[in-house]
């Protein structure tokens, strides 16, 4: 780490004090030592998890206090604080209370879908000018607690942007609609079924988009850009009010997640763990709350996800009958309080047949 007579704001002066949560991930524990040590000579009074026992009612009562008292959060981003669940909470709990929060990106990493919109501290080249960056990054931060430190300058640009990228999407989208054969309804494979997911970069705004030809989650803008179950798949039949196998199972009905909680499965979902793809699902589901951000994906058993998660307030999946779809309570935004959610959900099973 730098040392704190270059670690200075722009008119240099020592940052002014401020309670930091660091949320991180165990297999970093040197650099946030560093981190730490750096942050308290720079004024900074630091709070981390040091006691390596994550979890019980201890644990998580000291969490949320400490986020509480926190003027900021730095969440210090590496492929094992992506994987972690804990950084995650960490991170919701500091949004779900409003907390501006500051990501150092210290290792080669993607960024989490929660922390896409704010600007990120690089600290995998010049640490000098990293420090200088999240002091001023602190300071403005909990100077304006209810204004992220956004990766675009000014709402003008991004703007801008997004108006230039619409552009070239609506030309692009024209020239392949007119250039390219429409496809033909398929039976989907193994193969298919078992390769990577292909999921809309954005989320789906198209009420008349088909059902995909491949297993996985999805997401959509509204209720309305869901799309409707096929009457007809080739090679499966289905039954209005039966499962897999001509068993009555209910076609819609609601789930409850809770914040905190692990995924929820619906009820008696029908599985057989063999001959996958012999039977097919399909579900279309939204929030009860649109202001709840909801994870989806599919899996064994709410500890075996078998799929990527998606995140959105409306969504639909597609899956065989070794999965079941799967809920779990994200986060609220538009300043919701609200830690829980309803998902309302259709179903429809179809049958492999001649």
């Amino acid at each position: 780490m730098p040392e704190l007579k270059e670690a200075t704001t722009g008119n240099d002066k020592p940052m002014a004090k401020r309670t930091v949560f660091i949320s991180y991930s165990r297999s970093d524990s040197g650099f946030v030592k560093d981190l730490v040590e750096w942050l308290k000579e720079a004024g900074c009074t630091v709070w981390q998890d040091i006691s390596g026992l994550r979890g019980g009612e201890t644990w998580a009562s000291g969490i949320d206090k400490a986020v509480r008292a926190s003027d900021v959060m730095i969440v210090v981003l590496s492929p094992d604080s992506n994987a972690s669940e804990w950084v995650r909470k960490e991170t919701l709990l500091a949004m779900n209370l409003h907390k501006p929060i500051v990501p150092i990106l210290f290792r080669e990493a993607e960024i989490p879908v929660q922390l896409v919109d704010l600007q990120f501290v690089d600290f995998r080249g010049d640490t000098n000018a990293a420090a200088r960056n999240l002091l001023a990054a602190i300071t403005n931060s909990a100077d304006s607690p209810k204004t992220p430190f956004r990766k675009w300058r000014s709402r003008k640009t991004l703007i801008l942007v997004m108006l230039g990228l619409f552009g070239v999407s609506l030309i692009a989208g024209i020239y392949l609609s007119l250039s390219t054969p429409r496809a033909t309804k398929e039976r989907p494979t193994a193969e298919t079924l078992n390769s990577p997911i292909k999921t809309p970069d954005k989320a789906v705004t198209n009420a008349e988009l088909a059902w995909p030809t491949q297993q996985g989650a999805y997401i959509a803008d509204s209720s309305e850009a869901i799309p409707h179950f096929p009457s007809a798949l080739s090679g499966f039949k289905s039954e209005d009010g039966k499962d897999f196998w001509g068993n009555k199972f209910d076609s819609s009905g609601s789930i409850r997640v809770v914040a905190g909680n692990a995924w929820e499965v619906i009820p008696d979902f029908p599985q057989t763990m063999n001959h996958c793809g012999e039977g097919m699902f399909m579900i279309r589901w939204r929030s009860g709350n649109s202001d709840v951000v909801i994870d989806s994906t599919l899996g064994y058993s709410p500890a075996k996800t078998s799929s990527q998660a998606k995140i959105g307030s409306f969504g639909y999946m597609l899956g065989t009958n070794c999965d079941e779809p799967m809920f779990k309570f994200s986060h609220v935004r538009n300043n919701n309080e609200s830690n829980i959610a309803d998902v309302h959900y259709e179903l429809k099973f179809w049958q492999a047949a001649p």
